[in-house]
């Protein structure tokens, strides 16, 4: 079901696709999620070369001004057990972005962050994850 809310849309589901894709971990759950993200309440996805077991959350301010890009390498998560995670190299987050931004800076490590602007798109350079990463993106 979907609802006009504020300056946008809300999409319902009568009933819980996360819990049904951590108890079963069928694709098909995930897809129907994202096909309702992009295709119905038009959100665009995070690209870039991330294997399927990176989380990506990424957060706008209110106001504008800045973005946080939080990775997560869930490739040590086996079932209800965790290990500790594969390292992965060379990677890249790809995002829309209005104008080349200020600074981007990793939260992990303090540092500037190797990142491109060009034609509305951010891509950011992360050299390695381990655990996790987060970037602080200001406008």
């Amino acid at each position: 079901m979907v609802n006009p809310w504020g300056k946008g849309k809300a999409a319902y589901f009568p009933w819980t696709p996360g819990a049904l894709f951590h108890r079963q971990g069928y694709p098909n759950t995930s897809e129907l999620v994202v096909d309702a993200l992009e295709k119905v309440l038009g959100l665009e996805p995070v690209g870039g070369n991330l294997p399927e077991m990176v989380q990506v959350t990424h957060l706008g301010r209110r106001d504008g001004k800045g973005d946080l890009v939080h990775l997560v390498n869930h490739s040590g998560h086996f079932g209800v057990s965790f290990f500790a995670p594969a390292v992965l190299t060379d990677l890249r987050v790809e995002l829309s972005w209005k104008s080349k931004p200020r600074t981007v800076k990793s939260l992990v490590t303090g540092a500037a962050a190797a990142h491109a602007w060009s034609g509305g798109k951010l891509t950011i350079t992360v050299p390695r994850l381990e655990l996790f990463e987060a970037f602080k993106i200001e406008a």
